[in-house]
């Protein structure tokens, strides 16, 4: 009985003890909203820190929004103060040791349960993501698009076959036509997952399931070969559900061979 409590309140003592736990840098909420709109979250800062990182990231924090800049302010205490943070993945936080972005500078990613020498050390910062916030005030739509038309002039069936996109193509509008880097297309690609699935569920329009959407569609584009039988004297369209999101495309993995009669051909 004495070994048993003894494990107990070992066991409450440790419970006790795991007050805090940094997030993983994909674990970060996604988004802030403010007056100005849906705005991502480049990172969130603690005022407690520790080298255990199940002991660290507690206290008072503070949401850096991609692009905020923060000269420091005596008056909200935060001067000073930073003992530990998480940055969104693909994103970077500048801190400077003085305020008004001088002084020495140091630059962080991922996840920093304790920030050695820099503990309490920095008084301004930047806060920089490789995208814009676009991809959160877009609303999302969807379509069927016709790829190609099969024609089998003979009396046989014969298969067509057509090569298909499946992936995501970010627009201009998200990434300011630069390159991005695969961390960054995963994590911007898991916005606009959520972003199909919440927004869309199931179309009205192409009774697709975007809900049950794979992540592979919302990545690197692949291509993929499509084979429709087309029965003779025939015309096949083949056919494919294609989302967009502002100037973002998302090319599903659904695919449609559609016989057409003589009211929707061509």
């Amino acid at each position: 009985m004495a070994f048993k409590l003894i494990i107990t309140l070992l066991g409450l003592s440790l419970t006790g003890l795991v007050v805090g736990r940094c997030p993983q840098p994909e674990a970060l909420p996604y988004k802030v909203q403010t007056n100005a709109g849906n705005k991502f979250l480049c990172a969130r800062l603690y005022d407690h820190g520790h080298r255990d990182k199940l002991l660290s990231c507690t206290g008072g924090t503070w949401d850096v929004l991609n692009g905020e800049t923060y000269p420091g302010r005596s008056r909200d205490g935060w001067n000073d103060r930073v003992s530990s943070l998480v940055v969104r993945p693909g994103c970077t936080l500048t801190a400077y040791k003085d305020g008004q972005f001088s002084g020495p500078i140091m630059r962080y990613t991922g996840s920093k349960p304790h920030l050695g020498g820099w503990t309490n050390y920095m008084s301004s910062w930047t806060c920089d993501c490789p995208y814009t916030d676009a991809p959160l005030n877009c609303r999302p739509e969807d379509r069927v698009l016709t790829m190609k038309i099969c024609h089998n002039p003979d009396s046989l069936t014969m298969s067509c076959q057509y090569s298909v996109q499946k992936g995501m193509v970010l627009g201009r509008s998200v990434t300011e036509g630069a390159s991005v880097s695969t961390t960054v297309e995963v994590s911007v690609g898991a916005v606009f997952k959520e972003i199909f699935s919440v927004g869309l569920s199931v179309s009205t329009t192409t009774t697709h399931d975007w809900s049950r959407s794979q992540s592979e569609e919302f990545s690197e584009v692949t291509t993929h070969t499509v084979t429709c039988t087309v029965p003779g004297g025939r015309r096949v369209a083949v056919k494919q559900v294609v989302g967009v999101c502002g100037d973002t495309k998302v090319f599903s993995n659904e695919y449609r061979c559609e016989v057409l009669d003589a009211t929707n051909e061509g």
